[in-house]
């Protein structure tokens, strides 16, 4: 059967949205669809859109270019020409189909709601009007022509329900999974859980945005972890540590996992890291926390968002409030780091996590149970 699977940029492109559209389209074709790739969306006059998003910039405003009315509506133009012989449409986010001809069902699959994502993300102050009213105005029409609207987390659908008044029967959870290639057995974790030096700790900060991602608290948990007399070093991955002091911090900048050079830096990681700390102050879902337990690595985050679909307490890590202060992070890690029975557990069962639920295959056999609904 022929899927039409949407998105506005090129799916194919892995580092696209940290490579979920590229793996969205996998999980697809991992359960037998044949997909009708609609996607580099044409833009009529958007010279004119970067004019005003220039003046809106000079004004300290943001405007967003899938949020602006004309845009939508081309958009929906070239879809509607694009999808003939397609069974099914899934868009991979909401405003690409608002004003989309249906002639098939439609499914959108997000992490979060346009107005979720305003109420709960730190930098979203200062949009403009106009991409406020016009942006809850193309979800709408998306979400009345969706028979089902699907989100990566409990908390995402729960906002969108609450948000746009749905129906519970409209909005399902499927989790993302792991955006990387994995071949991975439970013995081989065995195996590197076995090699692992555990004469000092290492913790992995993973992320693009230092202060959102709560790298300071990981720093904060860190420090307090040496002067308890547990040596730790703190990995930092994907940004700069926005600290003086860096006596327990290594440095690798961002290393971009689709090329093989960096998979296997990645993989050398994980590989030697106890916990991923990521004590994130928003988050709509978490894939790092999905990749962290593909390698048999527990994640330590707060109950921010969709954090808590991803992980599950005690099982591939841990979540806490966001004003938990650092000494319960410590005594969590030392719970497990000092005794290797209960650490040896809770890696095995963080691999667990990935191979049952966090993985691309899983997330696509849920999405058929959807589409053999529809079809």
């Amino acid at each position: 059967m022929k899927i039409a699977y949407i998105y506005n940029g090129d799916s194919q492109n892995i580092r696209n949205w940290s490579g979920t559209i590229f793996y969205i389209a996998e999980s697809l074709k991992s359960v037998g669809y044949e997909l009708n790739l609609v996607d580099n969306l044409k833009v009529n006059n958007k010279f004119l859109f970067l004019l005003k998003k220039a003046f809106y910039k000079l004004i300290v405003k943001r405007i967003e270019l899938e949020r602006e009315l004309n845009v939508a509506k081309s958009y929906g133009n070239e879809i509607s020409q694009r999808i003939s012989d397609s069974k099914v449409l899934i868009s991979a986010g909401s405003a690409y189909i608002a004003f989309v001809e249906k002639v098939c069902p439609i499914i959108i699959w997000a992490d979060i709601s346009f107005q979720g994502f305003i109420n709960f993300y730190p930098d979203t102050q200062n949009y403009a009007n106009s991409t406020l009213i016009n942006g809850n105005e193309i979800e709408k029409l998306a979400f009345d022509k969706a028979d089902y609207i699907v989100f990566s987390s409990d908390w995402a659908a729960n906002e969108a329900k609450r948000l746009y008044n749905l129906s519970d029967e409209k909005v399902k959870v499927i989790p993302f999974g792991a955006n990387i290639e994995v071949n991975r057995t439970k013995s081989d974790i065995e195996s590197v859980l076995e090699q692992k030096d555990y004469s000092q700790l290492n913790l992995l900060f993973l992320g693009v945005d230092w202060y959102r991602k709560g790298g300071d608290k990981a720093y904060q948990v860190t420090n307090l972890l040496n002067e308890k007399g547990i040596k730790t070093t703190l990995h930092v991955v994907g940004c700069k540590a926005e600290v003086e002091d860096k006596s327990y911090i290594k440095e690798y900048g961002f290393i971009d996992k689709s090329t093989n050079e960096g998979r296997k830096e990645l993989d050398k990681i994980f590989e030697q890291t106890h916990f991923l700390i990521v004590p994130s102050i928003a988050e709509a879902y978490g894939i790092v926390f999905a990749e962290a337990s593909s390698y048999g690595v527990p994640s330590i985050s707060t109950k921010s968002g969709g954090i808590t679909t991803v992980i599950k307490d005690r099982i591939n890590g841990i979540t806490f409030s966001l004003d938990t202060n650092v000494e319960e992070y410590c005594n969590f890690i030392v719970e497990h780091f000092t005794n290797k029975e209960k650490y040896y557990k809770l890696a095995l069962s963080s691999f667990d996590e990935y191979e049952n639920r966090l993985n691309w295959h899983s997330a696509g056999l849920e999405m058929k149970k959807l589409i053999d609904t529809l079809v």
